[in-house]
């Protein structure tokens, strides 16, 4: 799911804008979320705080003194940095300041349709960018006196057997380790979940879900703890909406 938060004190801008974000996102096949605000309210704050936004659509110039869409770029960028940031302004003289703030785009009002479907249509080449660097993190482990650099996005799961931990790619390949399984936990990024307290699994190589049992690319099925079916499901799902944003 395309998380798009749009901010302008002009509700018809807002509307508009809002209006070609869902139409550009229907075109390409984009499950898309579209969040407006006109002033600064604490629905935006807990909007910050509780998702993930992946492009901010803001105006620069706005008539609140007291506000300012450079601002609230600032605080958008200090909970996710690498959110897509989109200024739209009447003043020209403003686009050296959002260059500056290292927008991705600069719209003048009034927006034309077609530069704002271009910088859409980029806009989502970037952000799968950003998705395909942060699935090729790189982890190191040692198994059998061995270090080993692997890609998050070739390991399968990772269990603990016994005082063991063994890490299973998909080649085929696991690797026994003596590191515990909550470090792992800790390195990793949220690519991986925690399906009971012995397994970690990569979402992106999850066949299916079957009621309490996660099935596996290599066909190996590992059971989800009761207290975790609804999470993991969700989480699932999450990611299932957010790999189709990419696709």
């Amino acid at each position: 799911m395309l998380n798009v938060l749009i901010f302008d004190d002009d509700k018809l801008s807002v509307d508009i804008n809002k209006a070609c974000v869902i139409r550009f996102a229907e075109t390409l096949n984009v499950p898309v979320e579209v969040n407006c605000y006109t002033k600064m309210e604490q629905g935006l704050v807990e909007l910050m705080n509780k998702k993930r936004v992946h492009m901010a659509i803001l105006d620069i110039d706005l008539d609140d003194p007291n506000q300012n869409g450079l601002e609230i770029a600032k605080m958008i960028l200090e909970k996710n940095p690498l959110v897509i940031i989109i200024f739209v302004t009447s003043y020209s003289e403003y686009a050296l300041d959002a260059c500056d703030m290292l927008a991705f785009g600069f719209l003048q009002k009034p927006v034309e349709t077609e530069k704002f479907k271009k910088l859409f249509r980029k806009a989502l080449v970037q952000i799968k960018g950003i998705h395909t660097i942060k699935n090729d993190t790189i982890i190191e482990i040692t198994s059998n006196r061995t270090n080993h650099l692997l890609k998050e996005s070739s390991i399968l799961y990772i269990e603990k057997i016994g005082q063991t931990v063994e890490v299973t790619t998909v080649s085929g390949e696991s690797y026994v380790t003596y590191r515990t399984l909550q470090s792992y936990e800790s390195i990793l990024s949220d690519l991986f979940i925690k399906i009971n307290s012995g397994v970690l699994v990569n979402k992106s190589k999850i066949v299916k879900i079957s009621g309490r049992t996660v099935v596996m690319a290599d066909k190996k099925e590992h059971s989800i703890t009761i207290r975790k079916c609804k999470y993991v499901s969700q989480e699932y799902k999450n990611y299932i909406r957010e790999n189709r944003l990419i696709t």
